[in-house]
């Protein structure tokens, strides 16, 4: 496997920095092994069928690795198809949280040759190492592959890498960094004050057993030492011109003294950085001393996974959370100056109007600056994807693929599609449209200009039910 190129298929919206390839890249070339490495990000581009096959065709690889969302794994298909046809011998293989979620599904198309199960970087370079020598990978751990009549196997998934720190930095030299760096491609664009950005992960893993999240790092949270998070920090500043970074870990404060220690050696480091927790933390893991870190260190913005605030739906959905500790997290960040936004989920599988209600009231009595109503996505891979199938639901492939960019009418709930997306209206008009809230908004946010842009689409897309178009998803 000589030439390596990693793909990312093509869909709308912003360009995220695509971590788990460059993570993958640093790690082969840590360990040495022999591969030019290419990358070929599709996301948020609209090249055409032709433009695409001219440039695997330009490379030439030996292999092709494509990273997808399982809400991308319609143009991923489409994007095995196109490659294949320029390079019919070269093996495809299919990574990321689709594939970690429906790896059977994957190797239904009968064009993709294998698939990446799982925390890639050991799991990639095994496979590597087998595809090189011209050893055959059935069988090997975290690697789906077909038996001989054709059925899509998977031995055993491959345990996970215990000491974090093995893994080097991403391996940013892959792509061109202004692409990704602004901030119209972050989680928050609407705090738009023209600052350089990354994001970090300090750690992988969270041991919570809430029935709509992923497990593709497991259940036993791993922690990078500090003194790696912090060379890293220093590497981000010094050679890219970081000028602010948001964490995005599953469970950056689960244990609050690791948390505290490496907010205490940013501030001893001076850097002037801006900090932002777009992913959310712990509210049950907060303190006053952990917020007026937060406030030394530079930090601007925190989110807090609140989900439901039904006790009937929360015991349901496995999510352990105690609603005065939640409120308590939020006054006291909110009262620090610090924006803080709430995470909230309605159409949960027999959910009632009066347990979608508990969780509108409690945002509109809350300290919360921002208020995100979203509709449940049972994703493929999760416990209530399971439970929703039980339930009868049909999985509709083309609507799911459209629920991060469009409109989806995707709804377990008691009331009807259209009583559902009323009540998320009223609950954004009811949120928003209080005068002191709105003041507590201004007074806080630090660009203003990006806060008249985003109330715009708020007013327009949440209040108004108006939704603007978007670019096919697939090759032209």
């Amino acid at each position: 496997m000589k030439k390596i190129l990693f793909m990312r298929p093509q869909a709308p919206g912003p360009r995220f920095t695509p971590f788990g390839i460059l993570y993958l890249t640093a790690y082969i070339k840590k360990n040495e092994y022999p591969a030019e490495i290419n990358l070929l990000d599709l996301r948020g581009r609209s090249l055409t069928r032709q433009q695409i096959s001219c440039e695997v065709e330009n490379f030439k690889p030996d292999l092709i690795g494509i990273s997808s969302l399982s809400t991308e794994s319609l143009p991923t298909h489409e994007l095995v198809g196109i490659c294949k046809q320029v390079l019919p011998n070269t093996p495809v293989v299919i990574g990321g949280p689709y594939a970690s979620a429906e790896w059977q599904y994957v190797l239904e198309d009968t064009q993709v040759d294998y698939s990446i199960v799982g925390e890639g970087e050991k799991n990639f370079l095994e496979f590597l190492k087998y595809m090189g020598d011209g050893r055959n990978p059935e069988g090997l751990d975290g690697v789906a592959s077909r038996d001989d009549s054709g059925k899509a196997m998977l031995s055993a998934s491959r345990t996970f890498i215990t000491n974090l720190d093995e893994i080097p930095f991403p391996a940013y030299e892959l792509i061109n960094i202004e692409e990704y760096s602004c901030k119209a491609n972050s989680h928050l664009p609407a705090f738009d004050v023209n600052k350089r950005f990354t994001q970090m992960f300090t750690s992988r893993g969270c041991p919570y057993l809430c029935s709509f999240c992923h497990n593709i790092f497991g259940k036993k949270i791993r922690y990078r030492s500090i003194s790696n998070v912090m060379q890293e920090m220093d590497w981000l500043v010094n050679k890219y011109g970081i000028e602010e970074i948001h964490f995005e870990d599953d469970s950056f404060n689960m244990d609050l003294e690791h948390a505290k220690n490496i907010c205490s050696e940013i501030i001893k480091k001076n850097y002037k950085l801006r900090f932002a927790f777009p992913n959310g933390i712990r509210a049950d893991h907060v303190d006053e001393e952990l917020v007026d870190l937060f406030c030394r260190m530079g930090v601007y913005s925190v989110g807090y996974g609140i989900e439901s605030a039904s006790k009937a739906i929360r015991k349901r959905i496995k999510k352990a959370l105690n609603l005065d500790k939640l409120n308590k997290a939020i006054s006291l960040t909110a009262r620090r100056g610090i924006v803080v936004s709430g995470f909230l989920m309605v159409g949960f599988p027999n959910e009632t109007e009066k347990e979608i209600e508990e969780t509108i009231l409690f945002a509109c009595k809350s300290k919360l600056h921002i208020a995100i109503f979203s509709r449940v996505i049972p994703f493929p891979g999760t416990e209530l994807y399971n439970e929703v199938l039980r339930l009868g639901f049909h999985y509709n492939r083309e609507l799911f693929n459209k629920i991060m960019f469009e409109k989806a009418a995707i709804n377990f709930s008691e009331l009807s599609n259209e009583q559902l997306e009323a009540k998320i209206r009223s609950a954004m008009r009811r949120f928003y449209l209080n005068p002191f809230r709105l003041l507590r908004i201004f007074l806080v946010y630090p660009g203003k200009i990006g806060l008249f842009s985003e109330g715009l689409r708020v007013i327009k897309e949440k209040l108004l039910g108006l939704h603007s178009s978007t670019n096919n998803h697939g090759c032209k």
